[in-house]
């Protein structure tokens, strides 16, 4: 329970630094990627290449592609969180339907809905356990 407390309020922190991100275009997705890259310190080649293959489509998913050829230990589990963090932020701010699609080296899909509260803490709850 103390760990599912500190993942919430790591969260939080960075729902309420994104409260301007309202807009769920390209544009903003990124700058909130680069942001939440930059606080978590995530290695800046692999941010670029997050950043430059990040897409958001008509029916709100946003897919996000890289090359993940050379995994650092830990980088994997730290995207995802970084994942995680920005999809609930969106998810809070905006009130929406949510999928993220993660392809090519990390073979994973995450739906976050209106009602989806403790859906996201279970996804949280069980993804940062088992780190």
């Amino acid at each position: 329970m103390n760990s599912y407390k500190r993942i919430f309020s790591r969260f939080y922190a960075v729902y309420f630094n994104y409260n301007q991100y309202i807009t769920k275009t390209s544009k903003d997705i990124k700058i909130l990627f680069m942001e939440s890259l930059k606080i978590n310190n995530f290695d800046e080649n692999l941010s670029n290449s997050i950043i430059n293959n990040c897409t958001i489509q008509k029916d709100k998913i946003l897919k996000i592609c890289g090359k993940y050829q050379k995994r650092q230990e830990g980088s994997i589990d730290k995207l995802l969180s970084i994942i995680l963090y920005t999809a609930i932020s969106e998810f809070l701010l905006n009130k929406t339907d949510y999928k993220i699609i993660i392809s090519e080296y990390i073979k994973i899909t995450i739906f976050i809905h209106p009602t989806g509260k403790e859906f996201i803490k279970s996804i949280l709850h069980s993804i940062f356990n088992d780190m």
